[in-house]
């Protein structure tokens, strides 16, 4: 057993490393601020800057470090004031980031920092990540790498560096081939030529690609099939380099490498009848430059994947070198060869003439959402250089130029059926689309929160279908409301108006006031409430409810407890459900009202509803944003008692629990405790545990807390990283920690 000698803590750390010890209890040399922080204008091209920033680089460095010392000794964040605030400011000034608020940003950035618009703004160190915090203009801290302050780093740098840490943390580089020749900087390159707006974000200890369209956390499988893609590619580039070379050595000087390469695929084809017949065959081969209009992460690999690509790397080909700027080369053809106003990128394709037709049917593969058109195509022949003429080729049928026609037959206007005889008539399904597809696919853009195709599809049915209906104004709404977009709902409602003359209905009003609810806009959601009675429309149980969460949300405890007895006593009391009930609970429980807390419980009852266990959670999660641990802890009895064992939300409830808060600091024993006994209990944490735990416990102690458990905190962060979440391990050295046996009394204790 090991005790500390300076703050007696058993098992927990030796005695040179207390935070609480005499090397870590000096006072540190206090910060003054410096004029030049504020003066010094960013000049990178100046050696004097250079060195001022070191200067400044390694005050910030000891900065962290007794913000570090502190925030340990405290178990709580550091609202930095005065000249740690103003260094902290002036080192993201002269970073890596842009400062502009007005530069154009990736479409995914959607926030910007408070001292970018008003100067200032407030700075944070919080004890969980262990890391400066920046605050934005909603109110939300941002966490900055302190790192990156007073650098001659650009925010082109620091992009690349945020993708290269994303491609060095990705299961598919760690699983490359050993043969792979693709530096982790080229491949990182790489991806930012194809991907210039590619999303990154930090998930735990690793950086990954996400698709914030579809979740937070969820996986870009473009991204990371791209970059598979590029490693399996690299393994064949050394063989088809020596092959290139074998051929540029055997051949001619003045030749060209196409003409070089089409003469020994005709030679290849066995010998040749006579020196004409050989003439003819290199003539008759050429290479077309096919234009894509787009080149999605389908098309590529279909592409990459198709005989054409697995017959150009038979012959020794690199189907992507890194001089063709991500095209697709399916000839063999050098960089010289291609002519000056070529320029080649992703969405070019370099094929053989007589292959044309195949790239069409590999294309044709793809459903019609994710198939691109060839917009246009180049004919490139051997031997030819810029300054040659090309010559006019063209076909003559009994002495008449003959233009073939499209290979492609356009959409007819008129119907076929139709006579000479009769003038033409249209063809009604030529344009004509039902009005159920259109719906079906707005319906599938509600889904998915994509406002931009449900809008097409608006257009579709104008353009179709003639006026739209309610139905597909409210889902208009309804979208916008769910991702934000508050001030477009608004302009939905005045084109319904106005435009069609259709007037809102309660599910219109309530999507309205439930958009604005969650935003926490309680003015605008008391707005379109009023909007509604003067409509003389009846509140229903789901408008008040969206009202009490609006309260709620802002904290006006009064508010809500009076809309939740209107909503009582105007609607009836099996209407009023349990979600209304569970949201009055948790604000009771947030705000410490504990008697109004057991009234609306007795009510619960009272109404005939279920007391299920999403009613103790809402309960348990309001005394856990109070940080009260006892209250959490009883509530999580009391849920026993009704037959609901502790899962893994009981768990993380318990550990927010033990975070800091205003008036009190983290409790980092208990949190230690409560993740044990989680871990005993065999229950495997997810990211929300993970970041509970960090809060309660500080970014070190996590750390070797879940070393010391062997705990995957990767694959606990991500759910789809590749992981067999093996929870036997951790569960058996949580065990032996809390000297628990292996019985199922023992095992299943009481919290």
């Amino acid at each position: 057993m090991l005790v500390c000698r300076h703050c007696g803590a058993v098992n927990r750390h030796l005695s040179h490393k207390c935070t609480t010890g005499p090397s870590h209890a000096s006072n540190p040399v206090p910060l003054i601020e410096d004029p030049a922080w504020a003066t010094t204008v960013r000049d990178l091209s100046d050696p004097a800057y250079i060195a001022w920033l070191s200067e400044q680089h390694e005050l910030v460095r000891n900065e962290i470090k007794q913000l570090t010392s502190r925030s340990e000794r405290t178990n709580g964040d550091i609202e930095l004031e005065g000249a740690a605030k103003a260094l902290m400011h002036a080192g993201w000034r002269h970073g890596p980031y842009v400062h502009d608020p007005d530069v154009p940003k990736a479409s995914w950035k959607k926030f910007i920092f408070k001292v970018q618009t008003h100067g200032d703004g407030r700075v944070c160190f919080k004890r969980n990540r262990m890391a400066i915090h920046f605050e934005d203009t909603r109110g939300e801290m941002r966490m900055l790498n302190a790192k990156n302050f007073f650098t001659k780093a650009t925010p082109e740098d620091n992009q690349l560096k945020k993708v290269r840490n994303a491609v060095r943390d990705s299961p598919e580089w760690m699983q490359r081939p050993s043969s792979c020749e693709l530096t982790l900087d080229g491949l990182a390159r790489r991806v930012l030529e194809v991907f210039p707006e590619v999303e990154y974000r930090r998930a735990g200890n690793v950086e990954i690609f996400v698709n914030s369209a579809r979740g937070r956390k969820a996986r870009d499988d473009d991204v990371y099939t791209f970059v598979k893609e590029e490693l399996q590619s690299s393994v064949h580039t050394g063989n088809a380099t020596q092959t290139i070379e074998a051929s540029d050595s055997s051949t001619r000087a003045g030749e060209t490498s196409l003409g070089r390469a089409v003469r020994t695929q005709v030679s290849l084809l066995g010998p040749p009848r006579s020196p004409e017949f050989a003439v003819s065959e290199v003539d008759s081969l050429h290479a077309v430059v096919l234009h894509i209009g787009r080149m999605p992460q389908q098309a590529s690999s279909a592409l990459l994947s198709s005989d054409l690509a697995a017959a150009a790397r038979a012959d020794g080909l690199d189907v992507e070198p890194n001089w063709a700027n991500g095209a697709k080369i399916f000839v063999p053809i050098a960089a010289e060869d291609i002519p000056a106003d070529v320029a080649l990128r992703p969405w070019h394709v370099l094929v053989h003439e007589e292959d044309r037709p195949r790239v069409d049917e590999i294309l044709h593969t793809l459903r019609c959402r994710e198939r691109p058109r060839i917009k246009s195509s180049r004919l490139l022949r051997s031997g030819q250089h810029d300054d040659e003429e090309e010559a006019l080729v063209f076909d003559v049928q009994h002495t008449f130029i003959h233009l073939a026609e499209p290979w492609i037959t356009p959409r007819s206007d008129v119907a076929h059926s139709c006579d000479g005889a009769s003038p033409p008539k249209g063809n009604p399904r030529a344009h004509w689309r039902p009005m159920s597809d259109l719906f079906a696919q707005l319906k599938d853009c509600h889904n998915r929160r994509d406002l931009a195709g449900a809008t097409q599809c608006y257009s579709s049915i104008l353009r179709h279908c003639g006026a739209p209906s309610i139905h597909i104004f409210t889902i208009l709404i309804d979208i916008c409301g769910k991702i934000g977009a508050h001030d477009d709902a608004e302009r939905w409602v005045q084109v319904m108006q106005d435009d069609h003359g259709i007037q809102p209905t309660h599910v219109t009003f309530n999507c309205l006031i439930n958009g604005y609810a969650k935003a926490g806009e309680t003015a605008k959601a008391e707005k379109w409430f009023d909007a509604m009675m003067q409509a003389d429309m009846k509140p229903r149980a789901l408008t008040f409810r969206c009202m009490i969460r609006a309260f709620s949300a802002q904290g006006r405890v009064e508010q809500a407890m009076s809309c939740f007895s209107v909503a009582q006593s105007q609607c009836n009391m099996m209407d009023v459900d349990v979600t209304t009930y569970m949201i009055v609970m948790r604000m009771c429980a947030r705000e410490g009202l504990d008697d109004e807390l057991e009234a609306c419980h007795d009510k619960l009852k009272c109404a005939g509803l279920d007391c299920a266990r999403h009613v103790f959670r809402a309960v348990i999660s309001g005394y856990a944003d109070a940080r009260e641990l006892d209250k959490v802890k009883t509530w999580c009895s009391r849920a026993k008692e009704a037959g609901f064992e502790p899962k893994l939300h009981e768990y993380t409830q318990l550990l927010r629990a033990c975070g800091p808060k205003e008036s009190q600091p983290a409790n980092p024993d208990q949190g230690r405790e409560i993740f044990l006994r989680q871990i005993a209990e065999g229950i495997a944490p997810d990211s929300a545990n993970l970041e509970a735990l960090t809060d309660a416990l500080g970014q070190r102690a996590y750390n070797r807390l879940c070393q010391e458990l062997h705990v995957h905190t990767r694959a606990a962060h991500l759910n789809w990283w590749p992981d067999s979440r093996n929870i036997s391990k951790p569960m058996r050295l949580a065990r032996q920690i809390l000297s628990l046996s292996f019985s199922s009394d023992v095992a299943h204790g009481e919290l």
